[in-house]
């Protein structure tokens, strides 16, 4: 293999395929990132067995401080050592590099008068990308499916003990995509439309939490769109560079339908950004309570956000806002899972649908409809 390239391009694709990499990966092969010259491609695949992400690198007229994007002098592959590979390229100079393999896998790197050589693996011993029969893809906008599992996986559970909870379920309903994350105390919802109402999801499933943080950065660097594809085991995303293969969790989600009121007997609308900006101020002792326990009492156009611990003091602060609907309320709630919920919301003026001191309310954006958070409020003596 022999090729020349942009190394800013090349430091971008390993840095991006490096969130496949396990480092601590029982078996050596694992470690490594899969290099691949063929068919006038530069093709890099990195891979834990529950996340494969194949990169994609192919020569065009552009170039990247003037150096061109990518040359092809000679086919091959290689698998070279991730962490080793990284460590060398970002201390290389932003310029043309030049990458050379030989039948011993080892790895030549030049750049003018500088040059390193490392010992790769055997190419054939790399596991061969995940597979699955043709099935039905849809076309998604980028940024939407981005935001829309930034807005719901925090909510997933971290409690090993229910597995199928540390996961974001997507659903089908029409044209609608929907995607749910909860961990029993707060749960997030929020849906895109689809570009069509073809049922591409036939069953919901449900996509590891842990590694939603990858598929968000892959797709911040694909800005037009993505092909979502899936057989209920495997999720596939393919972009213009990059094709994602995901193992989907097993298990079924809980109905979460049952548990989201449709409206409340209370309803509650103040601003977002003052009552996010005083429950950062309430969470400074707060934060010190078992649940983060805070209270919202509104009545008569008032809110008042209140907290205590017994060895630190007390906090309170007023905000205005408005009861359209329904009696005054005191209730009790982590208040850093409504803080969570707030910075996920981006309009203005917000709402909550109250049912009482316990039972879950709801807390969404006033006019908008796709995206809502329900917290369970906690019992307090």
């Amino acid at each position: 293999m022999k090729v020349k390239l942009a190394h800013p391009l090349f430091i971008k694709m390993l840095t991006a395929s490096a969130r496949a990499i396990d480092n601590r990966a029982v078996i050596p092969i694992l470690s490594g990132i899969h290099i691949e010259v063929h068919d006038d491609t530069l093709d890099m695949i990195a891979t834990n067995h529950e996340l494969t992400i194949i990169h994609h690198l192919k020569p065009n007229n552009e170039k990247t401080e003037d150096v061109p994007t990518l040359q092809i002098l000679e086919d091959g592959a290689v698998v070279a050592p991730a962490k080793l590979l990284l460590d060398i390229t970002r201390r290389m100079k932003a310029d043309s590099l030049e990458i050379t393999t030989d039948h011993h896998q080892n790895i030549t790197l030049t750049q003018g008068d500088l040059s390193y050589q490392i010992h790769g693996m055997n190419p054939e011993e790399y596991p061969l990308p995940p597979t699955f029969e043709e099935s039905t893809e849809v076309r998604l906008e980028s940024e939407a499916f981005r935001e829309l599992l930034d807005k719901v996986s925090f909510a997933a559970s971290r409690d090993e003990s229910r597995p199928v909870l540390k996961g974001v379920r997507l659903m089908q309903e029409g044209k609608k995509l929907i995607a749910t994350a909860t961990d029993s105390h707060r749960l997030a919802e929020s849906n895109m439309t689809l570009t069509t109402d073809e049922v591409v999801l036939k069953e919901p499933i449900i996509l590891p939490a842990k590694h939603i943080p990858d598929i968000i950065a892959l797709l911040s660097e694909e800005k037009e769109t993505v092909y979502l594809q899936t057989d209920l085991r495997t999720l596939a995303l393919k972009g213009q560079t990059f094709d994602l293969f995901l193992r989907l969790l097993n298990g079924t989600y809980p109905d979460t339908r049952m548990i989201i009121p449709k409206t409340g007997k209370s309803i509650v609308e103040t601003d977002r950004e003052p009552l996010l900006q005083a429950l950062e101020r309430a969470l400074v002792i707060a934060q010190y309570n078992r649940n983060q326990t805070v209270r919202l009492t509104a009545d008569e156009g008032t809110i008042m956000l209140y907290t205590v611990h017994p060895e630190l003091g007390t906090f309170s602060e007023p905000l205005s806002g408005s009861t359209p609907q329904g009696e005054a309320l005191s209730i009790w709630f982590n208040g850093q899972y409504l803080l969570d919920a707030l910075k996920h919301l981006k309009q203005d003026r917000i709402v909550f649908w109250f049912n009482g001191a316990l039972s879950p309310f709801v807390v969404k954006e006033k006019a908008a409809d796709h995206i809502l958070h329900l917290i369970v409020p906690v019992k307090t003596h």
